[in-house]
């Protein structure tokens, strides 16, 4: 599979920025108190699923034998 390298860059990218929103701290005083725990805790969903994607792009596009390269 032939992937394109610019996909794992900026999904790295906003996995990095929503792993460091996950952490509530960063938000206090810039958001009111009522929504610092939702931004909190979509920013950790978001910086999961992009962890969980950019394995699965490295997996895909290896061009060594393995279990998602042919």
């Amino acid at each position: 599979m032939n992937i394109d390298p610019k996909w794992p860059f900026w999904i790295g990218l906003v996995t990095t920025v929503a792993l460091v929103g996950a952490n509530g701290s960063v938000w206090t005083g810039i958001l009111p108190d009522t929504m610092v725990n939702t931004v909190s805790h979509s920013s950790n969903l978001l910086g999961t699923l992009g962890t969980a994607m950019l394995t699965f792009l490295t997996g895909a596009s290896s061009n060594a034998k393995g279990p998602l390269a042919k």
